[in-house]
């Protein structure tokens, strides 16, 4: 989903737009594989958007889902899945970037997912999430003091088609952990107004992610040594 400047305040977009637009942003994904343009044609479509109407704002939230295991998933499903959720996005977001920076604004949003942190549907889906997370904090990091916002979200299961495209059935998961798309969109845009890097919309307790991801810190500074740790001993 690309925004441009004909909207003087993307913060403003409601959600019903939202995802509307972000709709048509999954059907042009799938509109240019039919139609063989692929991901090259794509980028190429964005700096054609970049020179003549500047976006400020890109949502990442094209994907494709499964629970595939490596042992018996088919390699082309893999593989367009790894391409629309890694290779796309990444695409996507180097077409906008030096544009977002050189004017000093505009946001980016990825759409990863809570299963970034747990591998239960299967490596492949998650590894891809996964990617998403660390790539949006590297980004975040990348462009801080440019003007440029940028978030991941991390949707829980949410009540959209992509679960019928991924051979899965929501009904059958308990529905208080089942979410609207609209409720999901309104969370991420409240995030995004406060600046949120990380939006997880149906986490209560915002301490437990800001704990989270300092456990990680800390783990990740425990991990530098000039030699085996003592358990490795021989």
């Amino acid at each position: 989903m690309l925004v441009n400047n004909s909207d003087p305040d993307w913060r403003r977009t409601r959600g019903g737009d939202f995802g509307a637009v972000a709709n048509k942003l999954a059907f042009t994904w799938q509109l240019s594989e039919a139609h063989g343009w692929g991901l090259v044609g794509v980028h190429t479509a964005l700096h054609l958007v970049e020179r003549r109407r500047p976006p400020v704002l890109l949502v990442n939230n094209a994907g494709l889902g499964g629970a595939q295991v490596v042992a018996t998933a088919d390699p082309d499903i893999a593989e367009r899945m790894i391409k629309v959720n890694v290779i796309a996005l990444t695409r996507l977001t180097r077409a906008v970037l030096p544009g977002f920076v050189a004017r000093g604004r505009g946001a980016i949003v990825n759409i990863a997912s809570v299963l970034a942190f747990d591998t239960s549907f299967g490596g492949i889906y998650s590894g891809t999430k996964a990617y998403v997370v660390n790539f949006t904090e590297a980004l975040r990091r990348e462009v801080e003091g440019s003007g440029v916002v940028v978030q991941v979200v991390l949707p829980g299961a949410t009540r959209t088609d992509f679960w019928e495209r991924a051979g899965s059935d929501i009904d059958s998961l308990p529905k208080e952990i089942v979410m609207t798309a609209d409720d999901l969109v309104d969370a991420a845009l409240v995030g995004l107004a406060r600046g949120e890097a990380v939006t997880a919309p149906a986490l209560a307790d915002a301490a437990k992610l800001d704990t989270f991801l300092g456990a990680r810190q800390a783990f990740y500074g425990s991990l530098h040594a000039d030699r085996p740790a003592a358990r490795y001993a021989a």
